[in-house]
């Protein structure tokens, strides 16, 4: 599903902003002078260049991601948390902010070890959120 709206009005609904990314469009002269730039540039030696440096680094990125392994992430410092409540709209961004301590640990999978619960005769498998001290030090 897909949506779009449009509108000429300063001030949006915040649930409005809560639940979509709002874009502004620059529609001034200077910027169509620098689109038009931009887009003779991708046609020059160096932008061709630029295109096949950038589809590199894309396929490196991906092939790192490759080496990911799906895992659960257990977070044993989540009740120490504290987040702001002023806003509805800060309900999904507790979540964002959650979900991106989960990706860092997942990022940091091949450095931490896997844990194991087990109870009964189902075992879970984890990674665990490490506490970031001085520079780069973790417990």
């Amino acid at each position: 599903m897909a949506l779009l709206l449009t509108t000429t009005a300063r001030d949006l609904d915040e649930e409005l902003l809560n639940r979509c990314p709002v874009l502004a469009v620059d529609e001034g002269r200077a910027q169509t002078r620098a689109i038009h730039r931009l887009q003779r540039d991708r046609r020059a030696l160096e932008g061709l260049i630029a295109r096949r440096e950038r589809d590199a680094l894309i396929r490196s990125h991906q092939n790192v991601q490759r080496l990911l392994r799906p895992s659960d992430v257990l977070n044993p410092y989540v009740r120490f948390l504290t987040f702001p409540d002023q806003t509805t709209r800060l309900r999904r961004d507790h979540e964002k902010y959650l979900t991106l301590i989960d990706a860092i640990a997942l990022l940091h999978q091949r450095q931490r070890p896997i844990r194991t619960h087990a109870r009964g005769a189902a075992a879970i498998d984890y990674l665990e959120v490490h506490k970031r001290h001085k520079r780069g030090q973790t417990r």
